[in-house]
């Protein structure tokens, strides 16, 4: 247990201290014990712990009314600070002073001292530490419960937020992307411009890879792929003029092989899962760290993968078959200068060195190769086995992948009853899995960890709900990937906005309440719900676009003999529709442990909606390219940095000297580690004496 170390606040004090607090329209009804209106402005304390005693701050999760003022006192002998940050509280203090994100800070609060009050006027959860002794680490949840309970009175009908929402029929104006449906399977080329990897190794063979880019050459060229993982099945085209005025055609129509144990990625010592692959497979890991594959190309995420027989023509007259091999992965290769680089940006990748790489997660390429067999004299050659190896490389996809904009309609809420008669928001016997309509728009940006998510639906009440989501936060803990053979998925830490990976189930990403699911797309943050045109409050919800969990019939969701309801103590064993998607919705007030009759216990509300028809669309905004490294100016503007983190802006590619830091701000750069951090200006000059930071 911590202890907490309770200051005492006499009215007078209270009354003396808000003439100094800027006033504010917050309700005070049902308001927590650490905050009053007795001067009509809602004033709420929290208390900084003693360094030496066990705990940080009281409370350490504090729920705070939208638009409160919130004082911190210094209750110990040491000076402190509160200072937002990105980082939860279960992060390591070098992160959280990594992310300092530049929302709020006290500056230095002294010994006994009281801090200038904040006022936080937008819902959401706010971590926060103490930039002089960064263990120490406290949450805000500003609205939440404690805003529903006390703007209850409130007639309200909209918010700006939901006013300015609207569902898109195609949030795009490139229609030569027209979208698709999940798993991705049907992806073309867009345009006629494709590339040709010919490049010429330093024995004068012939390099297919080419990693300095002086063997990328733009061609016009086009490609379609259809495939079907389930029966193997499909057909791939592609039709291009190479340098020298030659018409090929690659034809693709039969697929086997790839039946490898593909090993994963290798991150933070935990390598991915083990997968038999099929002659056409979905979502994996190859080449790299991975073992799947030769290291000819960095660790990549496949989207889709084929293998088999390739006949090639060459203006009109058969070249024969050979084996054919097609990817559609995250960015490898950089589209302006063809280059495959090292973790410095510059550097040319080397296959000798597979685990220093540079991959743009956020982008999509579509590679296809074919080659002769294995002939062990050609070593002029790269790759050196083969007498004949081209390789094709497509830039412009549709759909655009990652997927980050998607409608899902094929509404259902589920509403199931407990043994003990409390609500069931899981129902694995699909007896509240219930019919209605609806539909959810979701557009995200996982870069900047902006966007929104909009959606309508009626409840199994009848009632009109809508929920509408415009801030991200949260996310941010070490998620370990599915097991399979014995084998542990790859350890990834999320950003509130996070492609990609797996959750639920065996992984140790959240709770068991779902079997392991691979997740294309998820989120966690603050929105507003609305019942019948009034504000419900702000929850915290999540968002899923998964694989198919729930059979969408039946509304179960079943153990691995496809016939007994999954549960949640044996995660193991389940039974997953890979082939498929679905979009989880759910929106939840914090926990409250007296809950136990419902499902999830702890949760007072907890709504869960699913989504099965699909349809993925054009992003509003694509992922920037990756560039080469120039200290001089940012790829991205200044509006998009100010509003990353100091430590998201340099994984952005921002050198720290650049990062950029909101009004009121100053830029520092921390001793411990030369990076980045953006200070109060009122914290820099302490923080400098006290050896924390020096000035660029």
């Amino acid at each position: 247990m911590k202890k907490i170390m309770l200051i005492t606040i006499t009215a007078m004090s209270l009354m003396l201290l808000a003439m100094f607090i800027p006033t504010n329209s917050v309700h005070a009804a049902e308001l927590p014990e650490y905050c009053s209106d007795a001067t009509g402005s809602v004033v709420c304390e929290i208390t900084i712990l003693p360094y030496s005693q066990p705990g940080s701050y009281s409370p350490e999760i504090a729920e705070i009314p939208e638009g409160a003022s919130v004082v911190f006192i210094n209750s110990g002998p040491e000076i402190h600070t509160a200072t937002s940050t990105d980082a939860s509280p279960d992060a390591s203090p070098a992160d959280a002073s990594s992310m300092v994100n530049g929302i709020f800070d006290t500056g230095i609060v002294g010994i006994d001292g009281v801090s200038e009050p904040i006022i936080l006027n937008d819902n959401g959860i706010f971590y926060y530490y103490c930039a002089v002794h960064p263990d120490m680490m406290g949450t805000l949840i500003v609205g939440d419960k404690v805003t529903a309970k006390a703007t209850s009175t409130s007639t309200t009908e909209t918010s700006a937020d939901s006013a300015d929402l609207e569902f898109s029929a195609n949030a795009s104006g490139d229609t030569s992307i027209t979208g698709g449906e999940l798993p991705l399977t049907k992806i073309n080329s867009v345009g006629n411009t494709a590339y040709i990897i010919d490049g010429t190794t330093p024995k004068g063979g012939h390099d297919a890879f080419s990693y300095d880019g002086s063997g990328h050459k733009k061609i016009t060229g086009n490609v379609q792929v259809d495939l079907d993982p389930i029966t193997n099945t499909g057909r791939i085209t592609a039709e291009w003029t190479d340098p020298e005025g030659n018409n090929w055609t690659y034809k693709q129509t039969k697929f086997a092989g790839g039946n490898e144990m593909y090993i994963g990625e290798t991150i933070d010592g935990v390598t991915q899962t083990k997968l038999d692959l099929d002659p056409v497979a979905i979502n994996h890991f190859e080449h790299g760290t991975t073992g799947a594959g030769p290291t000819i190309e960095p660790t990549l995420f496949v989207y889709l993968a084929s293998w088999g027989p390739a006949e090639i023509t060459k203006n009109g007259v058969s070249q024969g078959e050979f084996e054919g091999h097609m990817m559609v992965t995250d960015g490898a290769r950089n589209t302006e200068t063809g280059k495959i680089v090292q973790s410095d940006g510059t550097t040319p990748y080397s296959p000798m060195m597979p685990d220093n790489s540079l991959v743009n997660r956020n982008t999509a390429q579509l590679h296809l190769v074919y080659h002769t067999a294995p002939a062990p004299e050609i070593t002029a050659n790269f790759p050196p086995p083969f007498e004949t190896f081209n390789h094709l490389m497509f830039y412009e996809l549709d759909p655009f992948v990652p997927v980050t904009h998607v409608i899902g309609t094929n509404t259902y809420v589920v509403d199931g009853v407990t043994p003990k008669g409390g609500h069931d928001a899981f129902s694995y016997d699909g007896s509240g899995h219930k019919k209605t309509s609806g539909q959810v728009e979701i557009d995200l940006d996982p870069v900047t960890n902006t966007g929104s998510i909009l959606s309508e639906w009626v409840d199994e009440d009848g009632n009109d709900m809508k929920l509408v989501q415009t801030k991200f936060g949260g996310g941010n803990e070490m998620y370990i990937g599915e097991t399979i053979d014995g084998v542990t998925q790859t350890k990834l830490d999320l950003d509130p906005v996070a492609i990609n990976h797996f959750e639920h189930g065996t992984t140790g990403a959240g709770p068991t309440i779902e079997p392991t699911l691979f997740v294309y797309l998820a989120s966690w943050g603050p929105a507003e719900v609305f019942k019948n045109g009034v504000s419900e409050g702000t929850f915290e919800t999540h968002m899923m676009l998964t694989e198919g969990a729930r059979d969408v019939e039946s509304g179960k969701i079943f153990q691995s003999d496809g016939t007994t309801p999954y549960s949640p103590m044996s995660p193991e064993n389940s039974a997953v529709n890979h082939n498929t998607a679905q979009i989880h919705l759910v929106y939840h007030t914090s926990p409250a442990p007296e809950m136990t009759a419902n499902f999830p216990p702890p949760f007072e509300v907890f709504e869960h909606t699913m989504f099965y028809d699909i349809d993925v669309l054009p992003p509003t905004i694509k992922p920037v390219q990756l560039t080469e490294p120039d200290h001089k100016q940012s790829t991205t503007s200044d509006a998009a940095l100010l509003k990353m983190s100091p430590y998201a802006q340099m994984k952005h590619g921002v050198d720290p000297v650049d990062v950029q830091c909101r009004q009121t701000f100053e830029l520092v750069m921390k001793i411990s580690d030369g990076s980045a951090a953006c200070i109060h200006s009122n914290s820099v000059e302490k923080l400098v004496q006290l050896g924390w930071a020096s000035q660029f």
